[in-house]
């Protein structure tokens, strides 16, 4: 049985034996999704919370991050599976 959570075989993260990313949107290069973020920071997280789920990926000044909103996202981060 493969693991649904891997790598797409082929790919450079395959490869490299790394984890998929979360799901999420970097936005543009350089200032990703800051706009957003600094006009309101709640209804960001929110709205990327009901889009993506617990865990999400996204790009704030300059700098790409991932996410956690609510207890199942720290027990995924505690889960050594995924690093």
């Amino acid at each position: 049985m493969t693991d649904p959570n891997a790598a797409p075989a082929g790919s450079a993260a395959s490869a490299a034996g790394l984890k998929p990313l979360p799901p999420g949107d970097l936005g543009l290069p350089l200032v990703g999704e800051s706009l957003g973020f600094v006009r309101d920071p709640f209804a960001f997280f929110e709205e990327r919370f009901r889009r993506h789920g617990p865990v999400f990926k996204t790009r704030v000044f300059g700098d790409d991050v991932i996410c956690f909103v609510g207890p199942a996202a720290f027990g995924f981060f505690n889960d050594e599976r995924w690093f």
